[in-house]
C-alpha cells in the first residue's frame, strides 16, 4: 500500500512538473506572400545562414515581385529566400507558358538550392512547345 501512493505521488509529481514548465511556442513573426491569383507554399526549409527557403507555385499576374510566364490561369514555379525575421531577401518565377510548380528544395554545401518540380503541357501531343521562360521544350 505504501508502495502504491509513493508512486501515486511520483506519477502526480511528474504531470504537475509538465503542467508547469510546459510553455506554448511564442510566434516569432508571420507574413503574408501572394499576388492577384493563387499562390501557395509546396516547401519551407530553414537555411544554414538562420532564414528560410520557400518554394511552390504561383498563377498571379501582378501583387509579387515578379510576374508569371505563362498567360493568365497557368502557373510558375516559385521560391523565394527570407531572413531570420522573415523579410523577403530575394524571390524569384521559373517556368515556362504552360504550368509549372516545385515542389521540394534543399541548401546544397556551396550555399546554393536545387530545386525539385514539375511542369504539365496541356496542348495536343503533336503541338511542340515554344521555347520560352526558364522551362524550355516538351519531353514527354
Amino acid at each position: 500500500m505504501k508502495r502504491t501512493i509513493h508512486i501515486l505521488v511520483t506519477l502526480a509529481s511528474c504531470f504537475l512538473s509538465q503542467l508547469i514548465y510546459t510553455q506554448t511556442p511564442e510566434i516569432q513573426w508571420h507574413r503574408t506572400f501572394a499576388g492577384d491569383h493563387y499562390d501557395g507554399a509546396g516547401k519551407i526549409r530553414q537555411t544554414n545562414d538562420g532564414g528560410y527557403i520557400m518554394v511552390g507555385t504561383s498563377k498571379s499576374q501582378n501583387g509579387l515581385q515578379f510576374n508569371n510566364h505563362g498567360p493568365i490561369g497557368t502557373s510558375d514555379g516559385w521560391i523565394m529566400k527570407l531572413n531570420s525575421l522573415g523579410d523577403t531577401t530575394w524571390s524569384r518565377m521559373m517556368g515556362s507558358s504552360w504550368n509549372d510548380s516545385f515542389n521540394d528544395v534543399v541548401q546544397t554545401t556551396d550555399g546554393g538550392y536545387i530545386i525539385v518540380g514539375h511542369t504539365f503541357f496541356e496542348g495536343p501531343v503533336n503541338e511542340i512547345t515554344p521555347n520560352d521562360g526558364d522551362i524550355n521544350g516538351f519531353h514527354g
